[in-house]
């Protein structure tokens, strides 16, 4: 069996990414987001400016906590589980997923919050978004478009074969699939939080059919 307890060095980096965030948060409650530096949340946290920018681009992003977006075998594993449905449901869902993984919706207030006192918040929140949406589209790259056309994409996602030349189609389905799911989110305004489960499965192919009825329409 697998063991999937973090290992030592995964740890010490979890408690560093925590002491920053948390000296970050604590200094611009105190100070506020101008006069805050990233060599004083360094400082407090215990740490050189070096490491810092190893684990936060920015401040903003310091006191925001976000956690680089990535697809993780457990949302490879969910999605399986919607091998039938239709692609943009899957796809809703792989976009959904890296950005709750990244930036957790229990959080989701507090971000709102500092919005609307800094600006800076709002735009650094934009990025990241965007940094999500594109873990997403490298992600589609890789997937054989022409083989799951020809299981009516339906069915497991087949990747190319390492050094494959990549058609530009499929290049630009994958950017497509990505935009129209990013679409599909903002119209769901998950910002404001979202249900767990089938609640939340339901919500999203409810989104989903909806966009679908619209491209149809003449």
């Amino acid at each position: 069996m697998q063991n999937c307890e973090p290992t030592l060095r995964e740890r010490r980096r979890e408690r560093t990414w925590k002491a920053i965030h948390e000296a970050a948060v604590a200094l611009v409650k105190k100070n506020g987001l101008k006069q805050t530096t990233t060599d004083e949340i360094a400082e407090r946290a215990g740490i050189s400016s070096r490491t810092f920018f190893n684990y936060f681009a920015t401040k903003e992003d310091a006191v925001l906590g976000l956690r680089e977006p990535q697809i993780t075998p457990a949302m490879i594993q969910a999605d399986q589980a919607r091998q039938q449905s239709y692609v943009f449901d899957r796809v809703v869902h792989l976009l959904l997923g890296v950005v709750v993984e990244s930036i957790p919706a229990t959080e989701h207030r507090r971000y709102r919050e500092l919005g609307k006192k800094y600006p800076e918040f709002r735009t650094r929140f934009k990025v990241y978004l965007l940094k999500c949406e594109r873990v997403v589209e490298d992600f589609l790259r890789t997937i054989d478009w022409q083989d799951f056309a020809a299981n009516n994409r339906r069915g497991p996602f087949r990747f190319l074969e390492e050094g494959a030349e990549v058609n530009q189609e499929y290049w630009g389905k994958a950017r497509a699939s990505v935009t129209i799911a990013s679409a599909i989110l903002r119209y769901m305004d998950f910002s404001q939080g979202l249900p767990e489960g089938e609640a939340r499965d339901q919500v999203v192919r409810e989104s989903v059919d909806l966009f679908r009825d619209l491209l149809r329409e003449d």
